[in-house]
C-alpha cells in the first residue's frame, strides 16, 4: 500500500518504525516527537484497519444548511469580539465576512 492511500490519523509501519499519519504529508512517530516527511509513494503497512468511509448525504434540507450557516455566523462574531481586536477592526473584518457570508448564499440559492 502507499502512504497516500492511508487515511489521516491511520497507523502504519514505514522502513520498520510505527507511524500515524498526520497529514497528506506527514507523519508522527509512534515513539518520540516531531513529524516526519512521508514520500506519498512510499511503500508502508498499515496497522489499522482503514475505517470505512462515511457516506455523504444525497440531499441536505435547505433549513439544516440555513440554521448551520447562520450557527456559523454567531459563531464567527462571537470569536471576533472575543478577539481583543479594537472596534474599528471588528466592524471592518465583520462587513467582510458579512459579504463573504452574502455571496455564499446567493451561491447555494438561498435567500
Amino acid at each position: 500500500m502507499k502512504f497516500t492511500e492511508l487515511q489521516i490519523g491511520q497507523r502504519f509501519l514505514y522502513r520498520g518504525k510505527a507511524y500515524r499519519k498526520a497529514t497528506a504529508l506527514m507523519a508522527d512517530p509512534a515513539e518520540g516527537e516531531g513529524q516526519r516527511l512521508i514520500p506519498r509513494s512510499a511503500p508502508v503497512e498499515p496497522l489499522d484497519a482503514a475505517a470505512p468511509p462515511r457516506e455523504l448525504p444525497g440531499e441536505i434540507p435547505l433549513a439544516q444548511i440555513d440554521h448551520a450557516m447562520n450557527r456559523l455566523s454567531a459563531d464567527i462574531r462571537q470569536v471576533l469580539a472575543d478577539s481583543g481586536l479594537d472596534v474599528d477592526s471588528v466592524n471592518a473584518l465583520l462587513r467582510k465576512l458579512q459579504g463573504a457570508f452574502v455571496r455564499c448564499r446567493h451561491d447555494l440559492n438561498l435567500p
